[in-house]
C-alpha cells in the first residue's frame, strides 16, 4: 500500500524520509509530503544525503503546495548535505521509485524561518 507515503507536515520543524530509511526503500513508490506552516514563515529544507538510483528514482522539490508549483530541483545521489529555502510558507516534496534497483533513499529535516 502507498498509504504510508502521503503526509502533510505542519509543525514549525520536522523531518521526512523515504520509507524504511536508513534501509532500502521499496519499488514502485509515489510518496508525497506537503509542508505547510503559517503564512508569516518561509521554510528551510535540509537533506542530509540523498541516495537514490539515478536513472529512475528521484526526489522532486516544488516551491508551493503541489507539483504544479515551481520545480526547485530533481535530485538523486547528492554527495553531501543540501539546503533549499522556499519563497513562501509551503513546500511539496515527491519521491518516486521504479521497478528495479533500490537504495537507502533520503532523510531531510525542515525548519520554519
Amino acid at each position: 500500500s502507498h498509504a504510508q507515503c502521503v503526509e502533510t507536515l505542519s509543525d514549525l520543524e520536522g523531518s521526512l524520509q523515504s520509507p524504511f530509511y536508513p534501509f532500502n526503500y521499496t519499488n514502485n513508490l509515489l510518496c508525497t509530503w506537503l509542508i505547510q506552516v503559517p503564512d508569516e514563515y518561509i521554510l528551510q529544507l535540509r537533506f542530509t544525503k540523498i541516495e537514490t538510483e539515478c536513472s529512475q528514482d528521484f526526489v522532486y522539490v516544488f516551491d508551493g503546495s503541489d507539483s504544479a508549483a515551481q520545480l526547485m530541483g530533481r535530485y538523486c545521489d547528492t554527495p553531501s548535505e543540501m539546503v533549499l529555502v522556499s519563497t513562501a510558507n509551503l513546500l511539496y516534496v515527491v519521491f518516486t521509485s521504479d521497478t528495479a534497483i533500490t537504495k537507502r533513499g533520503f532523510y531531510a529535516n525542515y525548519t520554519a524561518l
